[in-house]
């Protein structure tokens, strides 16, 4: 499994730099088809960053999704800003303690310590998923650091359906968005690691990926 520790190394100078809010340079991880897979595995420091009391927006910082794998839509040369899916995720929340706008700490004894949200997040004909319900639905299956799970997307003409695995291919739980119709529904470049769209990333986070367009096609 391929973790990614390019962005890892640099990523406050390679997504994130001096306070900027978009990357100095975007990656490209190539094109996808109608049906994408890939594995992953999140290290424990996706289960542990923290932004501090003196974040005077640390609450929405904390609480943002960060984005882990997908896909753009209607083209490959359609700006994913406009349409996409991707899956998202951030630390459980519920182990956060929140004072306003800021972070106070982490809660003492958290349940849902070592546990990671995971979203499904679209953008559609330039809408954008934080400001309609219907383009951002939250898992009820949380993840669990350091065990390996399935993602599989399947672009369909006005929708495209998340699934989510276990490690054994088990099938735990699927999302659906709908989308609107375009050209080239199925064509768009794959999209990977960003770290929230608010703040740059407190602390260094790890995720490990195996891509494979086998993996899951038959589940």
């Amino acid at each position: 499994m391929l973790c990614k520790l390019l962005l890892v190394a640099l990523f406050l100078n390679f997504v994130r730099s001096s306070g900027d809010y978009e990357p100095q340079l975007v990656p490209f991880y190539g094109f996808h088809s109608a049906v994408m897979t890939a594995r992953v595995q999140l290290a424990n420091d996706t289960s542990t960053y923290l932004f501090g009391p003196d974040e005077v927006e640390g609450a929405r910082c904390q609480s943002s999704w960060n984005k882990l794998w997908g896909g753009g839509r209607c083209g490959y040369l359609n700006f994913h800003h406009y349409d996409s899916d991707r899956f998202v995720w951030r630390r459980h929340i519920g182990c956060i303690v929140f004072n306003g706008s800021r972070v106070a700490g982490e809660r003492p004894n958290c349940p849902f310590r070592n546990q990671i949200q995971l979203a499904a997040y679209a953008y559609d004909d330039g809408n954008i998923p934080y400001k309609n319900a219907s383009l951002l639905k939250q898992f009820d299956t949380t993840l669990e650091v350091g065990k390996e799970y399935g993602l599989r997307l399947d672009f369909l003409e006005t929708s495209t359906v998340y699934s989510l695995f276990a490690g054994d291919s088990t099938l735990l739980e699927r999302q659906v968005i709908q989308h609107r119709h375009c050209w080239g529904y199925s064509d768009g470049y794959i999209l990977s690691l960003y770290f929230g769209g608010v703040c740059p990333a407190p602390q260094p986070v790890t995720v490990c990926y195996l891509t494979d367009d086998g993996l899951l096609a038959t589940t």
